[in-house]
């Protein structure tokens, strides 16, 4: 099937967005469609690079004319795609897109401005076509280039009723963490939404011929997109912050995959099994914490385990993907 939709996502990573259906569609076949950020204008990081150096309500004003100018862009692009449709399913599909496009596109915006206005966004780094980065050496396997935030995790929660982390209240989590990783996760809850996530994937990129797979690295695999720590790399670890910090936090330090907080920050469930008890296994973990030091969130460190039955607060996990 014909490649259609951009589906480029900001800093890599995806950001789930679902939003109610427009009121001339209801109970439709299409409504888990998701809709992708439009790509980012060089226009557009002049004014952001304008913002940052002048944070002033006048710039803020000139950034958002701009992300709408984007976003309405990539709109109208979609629509010209449409005329050159002829298989009714992908134009019923592609309308439908349109049409959720259209409804949501003020709260897509904001969500854009948060990003865009973060302080610890570093354009010099900045990735927006890859969600999810090649390991070097491991023929057709990617990783993700952030650990998987809470409201990632939300959709989840809501589309697979399944229960929420103990710290998040009434089925959401704390207004302001959003973009952190989530974590009070277990292991198996993790495997969950990987498994979840694969079906969710194939539903709402009708329009990708790829046969993917998503589920937790193993820890060679993990390593292999890390790479080496770099030297004196600045990260979230020894306490530094008060506790977990965005997943675009410290992005200028880069794994060897190019993806983002690989060391740091939260540790990461792996697949990879260090000791077996009868009713749980201790599974490893990478990469270190906002509590660990700097030397046990090195690549090399392999003495971290946690309980695959368990929850923490300073363990998260990212994903990889297979593609067949």
């Amino acid at each position: 099937m014909k490649r259609i939709l951009s589906l480029c996502s900001i800093l890599g990573i995806f950001l789930l967005f679902s939003c109610s259906n427009p009121s001339n569609t209801t109970n439709n076949e299409y409504e888990n469609i998701d809709i992708s950020y439009p790509k980012l204008s060089d226009k557009t990081k002049e004014i952001i690079l304008k913002y940052q150096n002048n944070p002033t309500k006048d710039n803020y004003n000139l950034l958002i004319t701009e992300v709408y100018n984007d976003y309405d862009l990539e709109f109208e692009r979609q629509k010209s795609i449409l005329l050159e449709l002829t298989d009714k399913e992908e134009i019923a599909k592609l309308n439908y897109y349109i049409e959720e496009m259209q409804f949501a596109r003020d709260e897509i915006v904001d969500e854009l401005m948060d990003i865009y206005t973060d302080p610890n966004l570093n354009l010099e780094t900045f990735r927006v076509e890859e969600d999810y980065l090649k390991i070097d050496g491991i023929m057709g396997t990617y990783i993700s280039n952030t650990t998987v935030s809470n409201s990632e995790y939300k959709l989840f929660v809501e589309k697979h009723d399944y229960e929420a982390p103990l710290y998040w209240n009434n089925g959401s989590y704390p207004f302001d963490l959003g973009n952190c990783p989530v974590v009070g996760i277990s292991y198996e809850d993790a495997v969950e939404y990987c498994e979840w996530y694969t079906e969710y994937y194939r539903e709402k990129n009708f329009f990708l011929t790829e046969d993917a797979v998503f589920r937790l690295p193993t820890e060679q695999e993990w390593e292999k997109a890390a790479g080496e720590m770099p030297e004196g790399a600045i990260i979230n670890c020894g306490n530094i912050n008060s506790g977990v910090t965005s997943i675009y936090s410290y992005s200028d330090c880069r794994s060897k995959a190019g993806a983002i907080g690989m060391w740091g920050n939260v540790w990461e469930w792996t697949s990879s099994i260090r000791k077996t008890y009868e009713d749980y296994n201790m599974m490893a973990v990478k990469g270190g914490a906002f509590n660990s030091s700097l030397e046990s969130s090195k690549t090399t460190n392999r003495t971290e385990s946690k309980a695959s039955n368990s929850y923490y607060n300073n363990v998260g996990f990212r994903m990889i993907k297979v593609v067949s």
